[in-house]
C-alpha cells in the first residue's frame, strides 16, 4: 500500500484497475476516456516506478534460485550411486 503513494493519482487508479481489478487496457481507456496506447505506456512507468521503489526499499527481492530442484537431484544421485554398489 505504501508503495502506491509514490505513484500520482493517474497512474495509481490505472495500476489499481489494471492490476487489482483485472480491467482491460481497452476497459480502463473506455473508463478513463484516453487513448488504448496512453493506457499502456502510463502502467508500464508506473509498474517500472513502484517496481525500483519496492527493490530499494527491500520490500521486494530479488528471486532466488530455486534450491528444492537441485537438491532432489543430488539424493537421486546418492540413492543411484549407493544402489549401484550393492548391486555389483
Amino acid at each position: 500500500n505504501q508503495g502506491l503513494r509514490i505513484l500520482n493519482d493517474d497512474s495509481r487508479t490505472r495500476l489499481i484497475l489494471s492490476d487489482i481489478e483485472g480491467y482491460t487496457y481497452e476497459e480502463i481507456a473506455e473508463l478513463i476516456q484516453c487513448p488504448m496506447g496512453t493506457v499502456k505506456s502510463s502502467l508500464s512507468r508506473a509498474c517500472a516506478k513502484l517496481r525500483t521503489y519496492l527493490l530499494q526499499t527491500s520490500q521486494l527481492l530479488p528471486k532466488q534460485p530455486d534450491e528444492t530442484a537441485s537438491m532432489q537431484k543430488s539424493k537421486w544421485r546418492m540413492n543411484v550411486h549407493e544402489n549401484s554398489s550393492r548391486v555389483g
